[in-house]
């Protein structure tokens, strides 16, 4: 066995030595595939050796696993079958390790084959006994295997802990880890790596009870983190791997503090350092996102509360796309808060990925995901019950409590949504009460929770956290984890470089850099050099970037030069979109073409094209192994979707005797005997009607609480004692609570089974994920740079795996949390390298990452210091790093600011000290000191602070410098708080003239802190004519000329929040390059306890240079002498209303005017001065004959003459009063003022003959128009209301038609006249107690098939299902129940009773006195309730059963006696009538049960035609197709397919299911029309007879059975038109292919005697082909034996070929010749009906064909 294990690891030519390599083992390969796919087949013990050479024999290893893997297969049992053959040590060798290494290997490796791998593996480490004997025996004996079995059991049980949470806490696992490390020979690095993960060398707990007394208390702020993970809840585990992402029920609901790991590893749980790494960055990012989400549900803001979440469906739909898949999810509904209304559209509320918490009284809350946020008319969030959206739970036991809440609330929600669309689309105020009282009721039925908005950022911590758990170790572990530079150079960077062209090309070397030859040959300075040779030659590179000191730039000449002078890839990961886009133009404009970017979330066009979505759209994806895989996967995915969808179908229907002969036979099989089947033994019983009873008619007596059949109770046998449980003695009461058990029992199964296919379609959606990465994998083969956001890098990790980018610089690094940095570079496995190079670009002075739970942050003082960013960390830690010491941003006495607060040697460039002074004020840095206090100082709760005064005054200031003559672009505002962002908005709105925008980031800030605030409406205009508005934290990275502060804290008590931090501080004051202007409270900032020390010495500083002021001092441009001090935002306007001083401008306009302005620095050619001169204008009007002046001021246009002149006599005798000068200036102005006379005179109108008043200036025109209404009597019938003047070109109708369509509804549409109303689009009104049609109206219905429920005392049960027309006679007598009140319903008997609402006793007082007797016009509360019960319709209305009777004409339905009592049915048959409508509002009747012989049989034909109507449509469209398919065999067989289809549509008609459902029998409803089959069976015949000439007799055979079969349909049904057609197409098929017989000769003539005696005065047209058919078929043997023998003349000339070669016919079936070789060279056309003949050559025409029939028997002749 030992040498047979060695020799499979040779080549494959060979096995054994044995000649005949492959071919002779291919049985063994055979054997394992029949094993595998064969439940039955045997496994014997000689088989073993034979599997695991088939399994070798794969060449594909992917393949094998796939296999193996398939859930159609018997994989996993022939793995254990295997694995139970082990007989000791020695086989480990022999079986477990060939079989590991053809599971395990490089090629399996791949993500793409990652999970089926892992599920295999699973199986491996599942099977019974197999770990135990590793542990046990072979670890024991673990010498005496080779070092590749041990490296395969090693890889093994590494790939298990990964996958498996049992293998990761294995005890057996853990012994078998030891053996391994113990073992020299093994590779240390996968050992190590599997004591990782196993945390094999966790530390003693021990060392946490000792640690309290030496620790500083303030550091270990928490008891909880002296104890270690592990049993506070259900999630707290010591392996951070076990820890589940979705927080549970428990942790949630855990009111201590979890462990979370100390930054000064005080309480460090693992030995291993790099799993150590792992475990603190997983726990605290953790529980950023978990502890936020905790404070949410404790402490809900009531933004984020949403009451009375019901969930009403569940679905495993796609919501947009209907034919895709979906997880399951579920619907749930909830009420708006009262008296709001929602743009969803702008709302941020409950957006995709949020999660949620379900709560309800004091059971445990539920978390779900949203998965569909979705804005329809009518539907998800715009639903008229609610808002709706779709929630995927994360925990099984969640998932259970929704489907049984899904059960409850199903059906009430139907009713709830059907009032909710009434009540929206009604104002009737009487009509609205009763709705909502209800609705009311309903709501009372629901199973309601209180949803709260947990988080709504948790998808963004989600992809890293994964990554953080798929590692293993810690790339460039000894200087990211023990922070020991090796001072080694990257591995792939060769020693001489060369820089870019446009730095000459130089060339450096690494190992002897000169840094001085660097700057004097380039234009880079002393810092930028050091920089550079620090980034090219350390492994793990920090470049410390003050502000202003080009980051970007160093970066990407970083990356340039690794680009030239090697070949490795490049990931560029940056925390923002902006810094990304930023990176990736600059590699642009270096001329990289080959690049990436990850993530769709661009601003830049000249981006997206480099988007990795958009390149996958525009490259072959293509790749065997994956598209294979692909379509593995998505099959089983659309399996799994519909074994879901039949679960909840299941669920929703009620229990029927099927499911529990199931339930019974499978779980309670003795309960069976109590529903036996009488004729099992050969004798029949029957029941009521002569009805067979089976078993479930003996179930349906029992569930209905009849007594035990005389003939079932000799077979219980009640005397003896039995060992089933006789529910037959159970009342009625206990009959009802065991249904129930079933019933549980029931859905029990169905919700286990659809959780388990749920779990296995989330497995297969992330396995479709991973493949899908695979096929993008290949654009990125190319790339040699590729950029993406770290989310978008944690999200995409195994893509960036595949290409294994071998250097990463993360930009803007002091701003990255720690994991996503970590997450981001590659490990090294077999079918991935190592990140070789690491180099981090930031600033750890200024703003650290972002965490949303302050306790977690180093100024907490807890201990955690989770914003703490890597290259922070490592810097403190005396990592060697380079710093950036030249700015080119800031002028000097801006940059002073920071250089005395953070960075003393930083210098300026040149450039800066070139910058122009700010215009306008006095100095380009100023500190503008007020005490306006900010609004809500007390307030210590809320989130963000503002100042309105100091936004308004800061407002003012912008348009004062807008005036000097800046762009918006030039100008921002910055304020530390977002609240005090919608102040300076509101402010700007104020201007009118000035506009504003926000950056994505702030607008979601904004609206966290305020969600109303509507704020969609800032960013409408262009960002170059907009005032950029933003928080500083948001506007790190980013730069403006002139800069404008609001610090907004203000207040006594030296409270300044954030702005006691020296970083946020640092970017504030190093944002503007011209330009700062700040606006604040100094005494408040100087007396902060915690932030003086940062501000006191920059008050100092700017308070000795005399830049502390309490006044902006403005100076005018033109007269600079003249300095105002603004302190005041009123001063601005008051003293600078045009950006200058308050003299008078003066200067001399075009118009002559002097210029209205005060002086103004912009606009010196004053082209807005004249637009706003206000003076009277002098100008004479053109044409004005008087010269009088212009009455109009100088910047409007003068146009004619409007001084009013003298009374003048017009025309028409009417006396025009002062008149316009211009309207009278000529005879020409005076006869055109008469046209237009405004007098009202009678007139008549010459044209239409009506006289009314109309001014003169119109009774005078050439052609008057009348303005009398029309009321011409229109072709539809209404009349017209326009104007009649309107109507000269045509009279147009206005009204709406009022038909009523064939399903009940109006037509509704604009008038039509004759035209016929087309498709209702009315939402289908068919429903019953069972269901309801949720299909437009114009949809083909199902009917209902379930048992009629209609049902009382009197007159028993109807026995027809619900869909068919009642055989049952209506009952006359009043309901006997009670209603919830007390008092007797007033309905029917047999109805279903009214809630109390429609009591005559309890009913309001308007109910009372409704008349529901329109005969008699008796009021309800006067009518006699025992006589003439009340019926109430579903639409709400209600009258009395003889009126109700009257009006749908129940007398049509059945037969009545002489004193009107109904003695039995009437046939239906002869009913024309349309569907009755209410009275009242003519919503159409349906659900009445004492009606639904009538609306039964009405929905029926309307179900039927409209079923026709879609198959005459698809009738049509083929048998266009038909004609356009000519003789194209490939055409006419697809012809033949949908043929066939819809002859199966058409038979599954609405009446064929309902006559099934009956047994065919008892049923009275219209025939289902036969024309459409006889159509269809004539089209198929005609299909046949076209493929004669190429499928010979078999196609002539189908044909003539087809017609014959069509022929015979129309005759039975007496459709003689149609009859008359399909012979005549019969008939010509046989006189066109067949010999002419004496037999077939006689059947054509009489058929064609048939016809003219039948139709002759039906159908002139088939009379008239018949008798020329009749008249044909006599003399056609005659006339080609003629045309044949008159052809032999030239027959002498022998053209060649048989004398057949030379005969044709064309499309129509008529003979022709061609003489010479018998090839068509000319285009001609029949002689007999005109056809295309012939054709080209040699070639003939593709409708013609060789000659058959008659013609070829007379040539046979």
């Amino acid at each position: 066995m030992q040498r047979q294990q060695c020799e499979w690891g040779r080549g494959r030519g060979r096995v054994h030595g044995r000649r005949g390599g492959r071919g002779q083992h291919c049985w063994q390969k055979k054997m394992l595939t029949k094993l595998v796919k064969d439940e039955d087949a045997k496994f014997k013990p000689q088989d073993v050796h034979a599997f695991l050479e088939g399994m070798y024999l794969f060449e594909s290893k992917a393949e094998l696993l796939t296999l193996l893997e398939d859930d159609r297969n018997f994989g996993t049992k022939r793995i254990h079958d295997c694995l139970s053959m082990i007989s000791g040590p020695g086989s480990v060798d022999t079986i477990v390790a060939p079989l590991l290494m053809n599971i395990i290997n490089e090629e399996t490796g791949r993500p793409l084959y990652k999970a089926p791998r892992d599920n295999v593996v699973r199986a491996v480490f599942a099977t019974p006994g197999f770990v135990e004997f590793l542990a046990a025996t072979w670890c024991t004996h673990i010498d005496q295997s080779s070092p590749k079995t041990i490296e395969s059991i090693a890889q093994f049980l590494f790939v298990a802990s990964m996958a498996s949470v049992e293998a990761r806490n294995s005890s057996h696992v853990k012994i078998i880890a030891s053996a391994l490390r113990e073992k020299s020979q093994v590779e240390s690095q996968i050992v190590r790596r599997l004591c990782a993960i196993i945390q094999l060398d966790a530390l003693d707990s021990g060392k946490f009870q000792n640690l309290a007394s030496k620790v500083d208390e303030q550091v270990l702020c928490w008891g909880s983190d002296l104890h270690p993970p592990g049993g506070r809840h259900d999630n707290d585990h010591s392996n951070f791997r076990d820890i589940s992402l979705v927080p549970t029920q428990e942790e949630l609901g855990f009111e201590g503090r979890p462990w979370l790991p100390l930054s000064n590893e005080a309480n460090a749980l693992v030995a291993d350092v790099e799993e150590g790494l792992l475990d603190r960055n997983f726990r605290l990012l953790r529980e950023d996102a978990v502890g936020t989400m905790r404070d949410n549900i404790a402490n809900p803001r009531a933004s984020k509360i949403w009451k009375n979440a019901r969930i009403i469906g569940a679905s495993c739909n796609d919501a947009f796309h209907p034919e895709r898949t979906s997880c399951l999810y579920f619907l749930v509904q909830f009420d708006l808060p009262k008296g709001r209304t929602f743009d969803w559209n702008v709302r941020r509320a409950l957006p995709r990925d949020a999660l949620v918490a379900l709560q309800k009284d004091d059971e445990a809350l539920m978390m779900a995901t949203v998965f569909v946020r979705a804005v329809k008319k009518n539907h998800w969030l715009d639903s008229p019950g609610g808002p709706v959206i779709g929630l995927v739970f994360h925990h099984t036991s969640d998932v259970s409590r929704a489907l049984v809440d899904v059960c409850v609330n199903l059906s009430i929600s139907q009713d709830y949504e059907k009032r909710a669309e009434m009540l929206r689309n009604t104002t009737d105020p009487n009509i609205r009460v009763r709705i909502e009282e209800e609705m009311l009721l309903l709501k009372r039925g629901f199973v309601c929770y209180t949803m709260t908005e947990a988080s709504d950022s948790f998808f963004s911590y989600s992809p890293v956290l994964e990554a953080l758990k798929e590692m293993t170790s810690v790339p460039l572990a000894e200087d990211i984890v023990s922070l020991t530079p090796t001072g080694e150079r990257p591995s792939y960077m060769p020693r001489h470089v060369y820089m870019p062209s446009d730095f000459g090309g130089l060339e450096c070397d690494l190992d002897a850099w000169q840094n001085d030859h660097v700057v004097e040959s380039t234009s880079l300075d002393k810092s930028q050099a050091t920089a550079l040779n620090q980034a090219l030659s350390s492994r793990v590179a920090l470049i410390q970037g003050p502000p202003g000191t080009g980051k970007t730039f160093i970066g990407g000449l970083v990356a340039q030069m690794i680009r030239d002078n090697s070949d490795e890839s490049i990931l560029c990961v940056c925390y923002t979109n902006h810094a990304l886009d930023q990176f990736l133009h600059h590699m642009l404009k270096r001329g990289e073409k080959h690049l990436v970017r990850i993530g769709g979330r661009t601003k830049s066009q000249e981006l997206k094209r480099y988007e990795l979505r958009e390149l996958a759209r525009t490259k072959e994806r293509s790749t065997s192994d994956a598209e294979h895989r692909m379509k593995v996967v998505v099959a089983k995915l659309h399996k799994c979707n519909r074994d879901m969808a039949g679960y909840l179908e299941t669920m929703k229907e009620p229990l029927e005797w099927s499911a529990l002969e199931e339930l019974f036979y499978r779980i309670e099989g003795n309960l069976y005997v109590n529903f036996p089947n009488p004729g099992s033994d050969g004798f029949q019983v029957v029941g009521k009607g002569n009805r067979r009873v089976d078993s479930e008619a003996v179930f349906a007596m029992w569930k209905d609480g009849d007594r035990c059949p005389f003939w079932l109770e000799e077979m219980l046998g009640y005397s003896d004692t039995t060992d089933f449980e006789n529910v037959w003695l159970l009342s009625p009461e206990h009959r009802l609570r065991k249904l129930d058990e079933w019933k549980q029992q029931h859905m029990k199964e169905n919700i286990d089974a659809l959780q388990e296919t749920a779990r296995h379609y989330q497995l297969l959606s992330s396995e479709k994920e991973v493949i899908s990465m695979e096929i993008e994998s290949r654009i990125l083969n190319d790339a040699r740079i590729i950029g993406a956001t770290t989310t978008g890098a944690a999200k995409y990790r195994d893509l960036l795996r595949i290409k294994s980018a071998g250097v990463v610089i993360v930009e803007e690094a002091g701003e990255v949390l720690e994991p996503h940095i970590i997450s981001a570079l590659s490990e090294p496995t077999v079918n991935t390298k190592e990140t070789k190079h690491l180099i981090l670009i930031g600033d750890h002075k200024q703003l650290r990452p972002k965490v949303e739970s302050y306790r977690l942050t180093k100024v907490s003082g807890h201990g955690y210091d989770f914003d703490v960013s890597l290259f922070e960390r490592m810097i403190l830690a005396g990592y060697p790093s380079a710093m950036l010491q030249v700015q080119h941003r800031m002028r000097p006495c801006i940059s002073a600011l920071i250089r005395e607060q953070t960075y003393p040697t930083l210098q300026d460039h040149t450039s800066v000290h070139q910058y122009p002074n700010v215009k306008g004020v006095t100095d380009n840095l100023l500190f503008i000191d007020h005490d306006n206090p900010e609004e809500g100082a007390d307030d210590h709760e809320a989130t963000t602070k503002s100042n309105v005064l100091e936004a308004s005054y800061c407002m003012e200031m912008i348009r004062y410098l807008l005036l000097q003559g800046y762009k918006h672009h030039q100008i921002t505002v910055l304020t530390p708080y977002v609240g005090q962002i919608l102040r300076v908005l509101c402010e700007l709105r104020k201007l009118g003239d000035v506009h504003a925008y926000i950056s994505e980031l702030d607008r979601m800030d904004l609206l966290e802190v305020d969600e109303d605030v509507s704020v969609h409406e800032i960013n409408d205009h262009d960002d170059n004519k907009s005032i950029r508005c933003a928080s500083i934290d948001n506007f790190q990275g980013e730069e403006s000329d002139i800069v404008v502060v609001s610090l907004v804290r203000s207040n006594k008590q030296g409270s300044i929040g954030f702005l006691k931090e020296e970083q946020r501080v640092n970017v504030l004051l190093s944002r503007a390059k011209h330009g700062m202007f700040i606006v604040g409270n100094a005494s408040t900032l100087q007396a902060s306890p915690k932030g003086q020390h940062v501000w006191q010495p920059l008050l100092r500083m700017l308070q000795d240079q005399g830049r502390l002021v309490n006044a902006l001092p403005t100076v005018c441009q033109i007269h600079p002498n003249d300095i105002v001090l603004c302190k005041e935002a009123t001063d601005f306007k008051k003293y600078r209303p045009n950006g200058g001083c308050m003299r008078a401008c003066g200067a001399r306009l075009d118009c002559g005017h002097a210029c209205p302005l005060t002086c103004h620095p912009t606009d010196l050619n004053h082209a807005l001065a004249i637009k706003q001169c206000v003076q009277p204008c002098r100008r004479i009007p053109t044409e004005c004959p008087h010269n009088h002046s212009c009455q109009k001021l100088c910047n409007e246009n003068c146009g004619p003459c409007a001084t009013k002149v003298e009374d003048v006599k017009l025309l028409c005798g009417h006396l025009a009063v002062s008149p316009t000068c211009d309207s009278v200036r000529n005879d020409d102005a005076i006869r055109q003022l008469s046209s237009q006379c405004k007098e009202m005179v009678e007139f008549t109108f010459a044209g239409c003959n009506h006289t009314c008043m109309t001014t003169c200036g119109n009774s005078q025109s050439e052609h008057p128009i009348c303005n009398a209404k029309c009321r011409f009597v229109l072709d539809c019938g209404h009349t017209c209301e326009n104007r009649c003047g309107a109507c000269q070109k045509g009279h147009a109708c206005k009204q709406r038609c009022e038909r009523t369509l064939f399903c009940g509804h109006l037509c509704g549409r604009a008038c039509h006249g004759s035209e016929k109303c087309g498709e209702c689009q009315n939402q289908c009104v068919v429903r019953c107690i069972h269901s309801q049609c949720r299909k437009l109206c114009n949809e083909v219905c199902s009917p209902c098939v379930e048992a009629c429920d209609w049902q009382c005392d009197h007159q028993g049960k109807c026995h027809v299902v619900c869909g068919a027309p009642c055989v049952r006679l209506p009952c006359g007598k009043r309901c006997t129940k009670k209603l919830d009140c007390g008092h007797q319903c007033p309905s029917v008997c047999g109805e279903d009773c009214p809630t109390s609402l429609g009591c005559v006793i309890c009913c309001s007082q308007e109910k009372k006195t409704r008349q529901v007797d329109v005969i008699e016009f008796t009021e309800y509360q006067d009518l006699d309730l025992d006589n003439d019960p009340i019926i109430f319709l579903p639409c709400g209305h209600f009258f009395s059963m003889s009126t109700l009777d009257g009006w749908i004409h129940l007398n049509t339905a059945y037969k009545q006696n002489n004193v009107g009592e109904y003695i039995g049915v009437e046939n239906l048959g002869n009913i024309v009538s349309e569907p009755k409508s209410c009275p009242d509002c003519r919503s159409v009747i349906h659900s009445v049960k004492r009606y639904g012989r009538l609306t039964a049989f009405h929905c029926l034909r309307s179900f039927e035609r409209k079923h026709m109507m879609k198959v005459d449509i698809k009738l049509s469209l083929l048998s266009s197709s038909f004609e356009r398919a000519g003789l194209n065999h490939k055409a006419l067989e697809k012809l033949l397919v949908r043929l066939e289809a819809l002859e199966a549509e058409i038979a599954l008609s609405p009446m064929l299911k309902v006559f099934q459902a009956c047994g065919g029998a008892g049923v009275d409803a219209p025939t289902p029309p036969i024309a459409h089959y006889i159509e269809s069976l004539r089209l198929k015949g005609a299909v046949y007879g076209k493929l004669v000439e190429q499928s010979g007799d078999k196609a002539y055979t189908t044909a003539m059975d087809t017609y014959t079969q069509a022929i015979k349909v129309a005759h039975d049904t007496q459709c003689k038109k149609q009859s008359a057609k399909l012979i005549l197409e019969k008939s010509q098929l046989v006189l066109q292919w067949s010999e002419l017989s004496e037999s077939i000769k006689r059947q054509i003539v009489d058929d064609m005697v048939w016809i003219v005696a039948n139709l002759k005065n039906i159908d002139e047209t088939s009379v008239s082909e018949a008798r020329k058919l009749h008249d044909y078929a006599l003399n056609r043997e005659n006339e080609i034996k003629e045309v044949v023998m008159a052809m032999n003349v030239i027959g002498k000339y022998n053209y060649g070929g048989s004398w057949s070669d030379h005969w044709f016919e064309c499309p129509n079936g008529h003979p022709y010749f061609i003489g010479e070789c018998g090839g068509a060279m000319v285009q001609s056309n029949c002689i007999e009906c005109g056809a295309p003949v012939g054709g080209s050559s040699h070639t003939l025409l593709g409708t013609n064909r060789r000659a058959g029939g008659a013609v070829a028997a007379a040539l046979r002749h």
